[in-house]
């Protein structure tokens, strides 16, 4: 049997070990240089994406990455004569990982939003969503109502899209909204279970999503049904010679159907909606563009590989091991103990947090180790993590143990014995 759940993990730790190796191989494209021939030269589209936006990226039913965003992405490739290679990464941390190289490319619900125009270069716009604001239909709601009917009352909305920042332009600026009431949510899944829990009085959300998963139960009603877009875009660094490449056969492929024939594909299948992730945070006030040299330094975070516990180990059930994950600093920020390891999916039931030892400069190398505790039952487990900074945002590569938990052997003969006596009775 599959499971994905957590394991049970012990608050012991042993300290971690980094050391400064010579990282001049991560470092981003320059303007002088021709990204696009980088990518040809190598024979790989690198691209980072975070996985848990159905139907623009997830995990197939096969363990990998699919989605409208991927397909996209893997005919790009195609047509630039390369192959594709997809990157799981936080989505709070995908632009900063463009940023400094980690990636070739960054997409998958990736909104282009004027705050990420400062930081990277967009593709054209592929997919335009269109928003809605929810609420339950017992909430009673004016006959002319407008929208200073919201002001002051809570609102969730996916963190980072267009939609956040549409409220933050046109509702959070009115001066009887003083309390700046927008909740951010890492998914869509978790501000409605807000809204069904009283958290929140309304939920702006993208129609398609509304239509496919809530529109049927009859709980909700839609309210001031002016038009809100959200559009998706692909992205690279600065001055990537990369993104009018990819301009030019995103406009192929919509001339000939394939764009369409890939968004059909993938808007007519019928997916659950994820609920990995529970962080929030209330927006206290909106701040003024930061100049390029004033911003603040970068995190990002790539694997480097698994010290201890390869995926597919064996482990006895209940048996206590120390998984070691090797990782790297790729961004300009040095990292120390108020960053920590937390759980990514909703399924790793356990809230405990792992603190990094020790400070982790900049191209530097960091082994962290975590003890854990193997499931009691038989089978198939899985425990995702990601860094997360000391304000509360995820970054860098998803990073996970797979486990194959088995009997011990004594264990398994009594009970291998106990089933034979049951059946002689």
């Amino acid at each position: 049997m599959n499971h994905i759940i957590t394991f049970a993990l012990k608050k012991e730790s042993i300290a971690g070990v980094f050391l400064l190796i010579f990282l001049s191989f991560f470092s981003p494209v320059t303007a002088l240089d021709s990204h696009l021939s980088t990518v040809k030269s190598t024979g790989v589209l690198y691209l980072g994406t975070s996985s848990d936006y159905v139907p623009f990226t997830f995990y197939g039913s096969d363990g990998t990455i699919t989605g409208l965003d991927i397909q996209l992405a893997e005919e790009i490739a195609n047509r630039i004569g390369v192959s594709l290679h997809v990157i799981d990464l936080a989505y709070e941390g995908l632009v900063d990982s463009a940023r400094v190289g980690q990636v070739d490319l960054i997409g998958g619900a990736l909104s282009k939003s004027t705050e990420n125009s400062q930081l990277v270069d967009f593709s054209r716009v592929y997919f335009m969503g269109t928003g809605r604001i929810v609420t339950l239909k017992s909430t009673e709601i004016p006959s002319d109502i407008t929208l200073s009917f919201l002001s002051g009352k809570p609102i969730g909305v996916q963190g980072g899209t267009n939609f956040e920042q549409w409220l933050l332009s046109n509702l959070l600026t009115m001066e009887s909204t003083k309390d700046r009431n927008l909740i951010q949510y890492l998914t869509v899944s978790d501000a409605m279970e807000a809204l069904d829990q009283y958290e929140v009085g309304f939920v702006l959300m993208d129609l398609n999503t509304y239509n496919r998963y809530y529109k049927n139960s009859g709980k909700y009603q839609l309210i001031l049904e002016g038009q809100i877009n959200e559009e998706f875009a692909f992205a690279s660094h600065h001055d990537s010679s990369l993104i009018p490449e990819v301009n030019r056969q995103l406009n192929f492929m919509m001339v000939d159907g394939t764009a369409q024939r890939i968004a059909a594909d993938f808007f007519s299948r019928v997916y659950p909606i994820y609920n990995w992730r529970k962080i929030r945070h209330v927006v206290q006030e909106t701040s003024a563009p930061t100049a390029e040299s004033e911003r603040p330094c970068t995190n990002a975070m790539q694997f480097a590989g698994d010290v201890t516990i390869p995926d597919g180990s064996k482990i006895n059930s209940g048996a206590s091991f120390t998984k070691i994950w090797r990782i790297i600093n790729l961004g300009s920020c040095t990292w120390n103990k108020d960053y920590r390891l937390v759980p990514y999916h909703m399924d790793n039931l356990d809230r405990t947090n792992y603190q990094i030892s020790g400070t982790v400069p900049p191209g530097s190398v960091y082994d962290f180790p975590v003890i854990m505790t193997a499931p009691s039952e038989a089978g198939e487990y899985q425990s995702s993590w990601q860094l997360q900074t000391p304000e509360g945002k995820n970054f860098g590569q998803t990073i996970w143990v797979k486990i194959n938990v088995t009997k011990p052997e004594m264990n398994q003969l009594t009970e291998d014995l106990g089933e034979m006596t049951d059946t002689t009775q």
